[in-house]
């Protein structure tokens, strides 16, 4: 199923949201301890991230897409 580039966009969005919060969060918890300050940092290092994910999730998605249809195909 070929999917349009705004539900990519919006894929890429929503799936950075929910794994930016997720894995920043239990690094930083990991890292430094639920402290003072911890909304801050975790809340800063969120928004690098999530700068960082969404246009890598749309540019690397479609490959990652791609090498699981190969795998796919070559198990089936």
């Amino acid at each position: 199923m070929e999917r349009s580039f705004t539900n990519r966009i919006f894929f890429a969005i929503i799936m950075a949201l929910f794994t930016t919060t997720v894995v920043t969060g239990v690094v930083i918890v990991y890292n430094l301890g639920f402290g003072p300050g911890f909304f801050r940092i975790w809340g800063l290092s969120f928004l690098l991230a999530y700068i960082i994910v969404v246009p890598f999730i749309l540019i690397v998605g479609p490959l990652v897409q791609r090498l699981v249809d190969v795998i796919i195909i070559s198990v089936g």
